[in-house]
């Protein structure tokens, strides 16, 4: 978890299960402009301190394990080519929070 009214990229996290992981996914969110308002905000709530570890589950991820995974970085850009797509990229990192 973050400090109070610190940023969640200052949370304190231990590696105790070997080789830190980033996970960094990048698409395209289709919807009106409420709907990618709802998106962009449902997200950053998460990243800017309310952040609990959540599963990361793929279709990628050949062995049966699955991470536990925190917000790292959000970023997203707007085409005003296509007014209802919304360029994103979340990167995730793996660690066990200090509880």
């Amino acid at each position: 978890m973050p400090m109070p009214i610190g940023d969640s990229d200052e949370a304190i996290l231990l590696d105790i299960f070997g080789v830190f992981k980033t996970i960094t996914i990048t698409g395209i969110f289709e919807g009106t402009k409420a709907e990618q308002r709802t998106f962009i905000s449902a997200i950053e709530d998460i990243e800017n301190g309310t952040q609990v570890s959540a599963k990361f589950i793929s279709s990628f991820i050949i062995s049966p394990e699955d991470y536990k995974v925190f917000i790292k970085s959000f970023r997203w850009d707007k085409s005003f080519a296509d007014i209802n797509k919304l360029n994103y990229t979340l990167t995730l990192f793996e660690g066990a929070p200090v509880t």
